[in-house]
């Protein structure tokens, strides 16, 4: 946790989930990688092919008696999600560890992961199937909220679009107005992107047909949001990012329940 104050989430610590044997789970689900934003950051301890098949063949009877039995709810609940969200943080310079972070809901049951820094696991969290904005906001570890009420990064700022009149044959610059404090993009010390998605998992990595929220760190200033059209960022505390990421599981759910036809 970061120096933010923390919202109101209620977790149930399950235990912490080997990365090797979350991949191989994901792979009988039909996928071949982790789920994102996770990745293994460190060599496995199987050399050969057939070592890692045979270790595979052991998941079900470790999911259904055996060390993964407490993960096993969580684990068919990932398998048929209806909303998760995904938060990473990346550091500048990338010296310090990624946070990394996972946080899905099936019907009445909620479930929160993030990666360990110093090791290829997965602590497991049961959370409130309600409280997962509250959960991904606290995970992230937020400092403090930016000095400054807007700011602009010059280095971001979208470019001018050209336009093209047929009648006359001439070209127009739409010419944008920017308001806030300028602040070098040499200043940040860590970035971070949550996304909310009710599709199932593609490509590892960010849905880029999907809104996802920014968010900056700015050396010896605070954290900040970036505003939906990427003309500048507002100050960011937990209970702002917990309040978008509950927007955005919101519309997830609406339109999941469209596609149902409830």
């Amino acid at each position: 946790m970061g120096n933010a104050v923390p919202v109101a989430a209620a977790r149930r610590e399950i235990g912490s989930l080997d990365l090797l044997d979350l991949l191989l789970i994901n792979q009988r689900h039909g996928s071949d990688s982790l789920p994102y934003p996770f990745m293994l950051t460190r060599p496995t301890r199987f050399e050969f092919v057939d070592e890692m098949a045979g270790y595979a063949a052991q998941l079900p009877e470790r999911l259904h008696s055996g060390d993964l039995g407490p993960y096993a709810r969580c684990l068919e609940a990932w398998a048929r999600a209806d909303v998760t969200v995904t938060g990473h943080v990346q550091y500048i310079p990338a010296d310090t560890p990624s946070i990394r972070v996972l946080a899905f809901r099936t019907g009445q049951a909620g479930y929160l992961l993030q990666q360990r820094a110093e090791a290829d696991l997965a602590d497991v969290y049961a959370v409130s199937p309600f409280e997962l904005g509250a959960a991904v906001a606290n995970a992230v570890c937020l400092e403090q909220p930016g000095r400054h009420r807007r700011i602009t990064i010059p280095e971001y700022a979208t470019a001018p679009t050209a336009f093209m009149n047929n009648d006359h044959v001439v070209v127009r610059h739409e010419v944008f107005a920017t308001s806030g404090v300028e602040v070098s993009a040499s200043r940040m010390s860590a970035y971070g992107k949550v996304q909310s998605t009710w599709r199932p998992p593609g490509e590892w990595g960010i849905d880029p047909g999907k809104e996802s929220l920014t968010w900056m760190r700015i050396r010896d200033d605070g954290d900040y949001l970036g505003v939906p059209d990427h003309s500048g960022a507002i100050p960011l505390t937990v209970a702002l990012l917990c309040e978008r990421i509950d927007a955005l599981i919101a519309d997830d759910i609406e339109t999941l329940r469209e596609n149902r036809g409830e």
